[in-house]
């Protein structure tokens, strides 16, 4: 597998390279042109779309979507690919990062109606393959596509079949895509083979109903003042602040008393980061971001509890930014990616009955009450329940009153 010094060597033949192969109908690139012309098709049957390309390489692509008037983002780790594909889009907001860590910063503030990634997306391992993926659907306004084009096999015979093919000339470095396997996680993309080791993968996000906001599959959530916002390690700060502070944390008191704190040095973080960070759907954690500021002002978080065949979840606002309807907000927003993004079937949560302001928000978001245990309400909400029911709730406010945060086991 190439690095970056690697990609920047090859950068100036990468063109010639990709073309022998494909006009040879042989491994790795056979169909690499009718593939990047499938893309190109979809992206031009909407007018001026705004496109970002990960993995842009030297701008084949690109700079003919950017010369048909799309407007052009990317991002891509090789500072070569990078220079050469800006000669060609010098209005194209190109920016060097690692996908494989996610989004540049900038591009995450970003929303499109297309996403799109060829022959990139095998340079990822799986977990680092399904973050993206996931990231990517996120940031797609309605209607929007997720376009990926690479290396890829409906089934592991036919991949294995294409390796056996290919001989000394099979590359095992690289992980390619076997269709079935992540249809399983994603059930809504659809794939389109191109050639006998290439294909298409596509995802669509539903239109948003212009009277209502809402489309057929799930509801469109409104705008919000704020947004998930996935930590870095170095960012783990913000939490550790929150888990020191007496006001926001005394929910909590009954578990962890007296204030209900609990200890988070900076030498725990790494492993709590690991634990928690690209573990999705098994486990979520996201700040809640201001987005007029970038601030942080809460936190939520998912996990799944196969013993109960469901997800428990949790939601926490910073005791300083409580009574502006931020923690409506962050229940909202994560319903939001748990239903739309990670496909999650069911979600529970549970807290003490004299926490009214909390009980009232899950409830108008759609919650049912399903018994109480030991004196513990307990709620649940199902993916099939939020699509045909509300999930915004006006004029309720957190009060200080949020579900309970699971720290990280």
């Amino acid at each position: 597998m190439l690095n970056q010094n690697g990609f920047d060597l090859w950068a100036d033949n990468y063109d010639k390279s990709v073309g022998l192969s494909d006009e040879e109908n042989t491994y790795p690139f056979a169909g690499y042109k009718r593939l990047l012309g499938r893309i190109y098709e979809i992206v031009l049957q909407k007018e001026g779309p705004a496109v970002l390309d990960l993995g842009f390489g030297t701008g084949i692509l690109t700079a003919k979507l950017y010369a048909a008037g799309c407007r052009i983002c990317g991002q891509d780790f090789s500072a070569r690919m990078l220079s050469l594909a800006q000669e060609k889009m010098p209005g194209a907001l190109l920016v060097r990062g690692d996908f494989s860590e996610g989004l540049a910063p900038i591009l995450r503030e970003r929303s499109y109606d297309f996403i799109v990634s060829t022959y990139a997306l095998h340079h990822l391992d799986s977990p680092e393959k399904l973050r993206l993926i996931r990231e990517a659907l996120d940031r797609l306004n309605p209607g929007g596509e997720l376009l990926i084009g690479d290396v890829a096999f409906p089934t592991q015979a036919a991949q294995e079949s294409c390796r056996a093919a290919a001989g000394e000339e099979w590359d095992e470095d690289e992980l390619y895509v076997v269709f079935d396997e992540l249809k399983a996680v994603f059930p809504e993309a659809e794939f389109e083979p191109v050639s006998f080791c290439a294909g298409l993968i596509r995802w669509k996000k539903p239109e948003a109903d212009a009277e209502t906001g809402s489309n057929d599959r799930l509801p469109k959530a409104p705008v919000r003042e704020l947004e998930l916002y996935v930590p870095r390690l170095e960012e783990l700060w913000f939490y550790q602040k929150m888990l020191s502070d007496p006001a926001t944390m005394a929910y909590n008191a009954p578990w962890f008393p007296p204030e209900g704190c609990i200890p988070f040095p900076a030498s725990a973080w790494p492993e709590w980061h690991a634990n928690w960070v690209g573990r999705e759907p098994e486990r979520f954690y996201a700040y809640l971001r201001r987005r007029s500021d970038g601030a942080f002002v809460g936190g939520v978080e998912l996990h799944r509890s196969p013993e109960q065949d469901r997800w428990d979840m949790g939601v926490v606002v910073y005791a300083p930014e409580r009574g502006k309807g931020y923690g409506r907000q962050g229940l909202a927003l994560l319903l939001d990616r748990a239903f739309r993004v990670d496909g999650i079937p069911r979600l529970h949560n549970e807290f003490e009955p004299n926490r009214a302001a909390a009980y009232r928000i899950h409830k108008a978001a759609g919650f049912r009450e399903t018994g109480r245990e030991d004196g513990i309400v307990q709620l649940e909400l199902t993916r099939e329940e939020y699509k045909h029911g509300k999930h915004c709730v006006p004029g309720a406010h957190d009060g200080g009153d949020v579900p309970r945060l699971f720290p990280g086991v």
